[in-house]
Formats: C-alpha cells, sequence, structure tokens
C-alpha cells in the first residue's frame, strides 16, 4: 500500500491542509485526504471509482501534469491547473506533483499536491479593485485642480472687463448707441460669469 511507504505519511496525509492526490500508474485515485475530498466534494467512499481525470476541468491539462512528470522524472513541478468538484464547480489550483517509486526504482504511481487558488484569486481582484478606485480618486483630484485653475485664471480677467465695460455704461458722456451696445456685451460678460460659477460649484471634489 502506497500510504504505507513511510510511517509519517499517514500523519501528513490526515493533516495537510491542501488537496492530495495519490494515483497509480493507470491515474487511478488510491487516496485522496480529507482536505481533498472536502474541497471536491466527494466522500472516502467515493474515492475507489475516481479517475485522475475526473478531478480536472480540461482533460489537456491532465496530459500536461502526465506527461511533464514523464519528461521530468523524479522532480516535482507546480503550475496553474483548474479542478472539477463533484458538482461541476471549478475551482483554480496550483498543482505539484511527483513519480512515486518502490525501492527498485520501478514506477508505481504518483502524487499530487492541489493548493486552492480561490483565496489568493479574491484577493487580486480585491487589490486590482481597490488600485482602481486610487487611481480613479487621483482623476478626480486632478480634474477638480484642473478646473479650480481654469475658474480661478478665468475669473480674474473677467471681472476685469465686466468693470470696465460697466464704466462705459455709466459713463454719460458716450453716445446713447455706444452705452446700449456696452450695456448687451455686459449681459453677456455676466452670463459667462454665471457659467464659471456653476462650473466652480460642480466641479469634481477630491475625497478626504
Amino acid at each position: 500500500m502506497l500510504s504505507q511507504a513511510h510511517p509519517l505519511f499517514d500523519v501528513l496525509f490526515e493533516v495537510v491542509p491542501a488537496a492530495v492526490v495519490v494515483c497509480d500508474v493507470e491515474g487511478r485515485v488510491l487516496l485522496l485526504n480529507p482536505a481533498g475530498q472536502r474541497a471536491l466534494g466527494y466522500r472516502a467512499e467515493d474515492v475507489a471509482r475516481l479517475h485522475v481525470t475526473d478531478l480536472y476541468h480540461r482533460m489537456d491539462e491532465a496530459r500536461r501534469v502526465k506527461r511533464w512528470l514523464r519528461e521530468d522524472k523524479g522532480n516535482p513541478v507546480g503550475f496553474d491547473v483548474t479542478l472539477r468538484n463533484r458538482v461541476g464547480e471549478l475551482i483554480p489550483a496550483r498543482v505539484s506533483a511527483a513519480i512515486l517509486r518502490d525501492e527498485a526504482g520501478a514506477e508505481v504511481g504518483s502524487v499530487g499536491v492541489f493548493e486552492d487558488r480561490r483565496a489568493e484569486l479574491a484577493l487580486g481582484a480585491r487589490l486590482e479593485e481597490a488600485a482602481g478606485q486610487v487611481e480613479e480618486s487621483e482623476r478626480r483630484v486632478a480634474a477638480s485642480l484642473s478646473i479650480g485653475n481654469s475658474v480661478h485664471e478665468i475669473s480674474q480677467p473677467l471681472a476685469a472687463a465686466m468693470g470696465n465695460v460697466e464704466l462705459l455704461v455709466l459713463d454719460n458722456t458716450l453716445p446713447e448707441g455706444v452705452r446700449d451696445r456696452a450695456q448687451r456685451a455686459w449681459d453677456q460678460l455676466d452670463r459667462l460669469r454665471g457659467v464659471v460659477a456653476r462650473i466652480a460649484r460642480t466641479r469634481p471634489r477630491s475625497r478626504a
């Protein structure tokens, strides 16, 4: 029995938090540790009916693991795969595997350790979302500063222009037609001042 290969194997097999799968040379599952049973939704009595390909979402990934093991005999491998549990749920995982040999060096099976990557990927997604929020906040701050600077640059010369035009409107020595045109110009400048004021009130605000 493969589980008797080392006195500590049974203990490690029971307590390791990752899924551990032991297969024979034909890929039939001989052992699936408790963590693997929980992650994949199988009971201990289901193990004898499982083939290693039942655990993979894609057959080509199972073949890739097998091919890698055959090409690099005795060397563990580690890369990302997708598992499929008993009810069809997909589980992103990272597998490390190795060939098992007897005392004479003959191949008797393989062992794979599958690390569930769902928490890792969820954390990565949250970090990416947070980074996006920071970038958006920075864009809002930059837009606010840009608009604020533009409003300031427009407001001062606009006020000066309105003051000068108002002097023309109030100058009774000028012909009435000139003062009328000056009044219309002042009205247009006043409308522009209202637009600038609305922009200043509604521009994006940076969050504390």
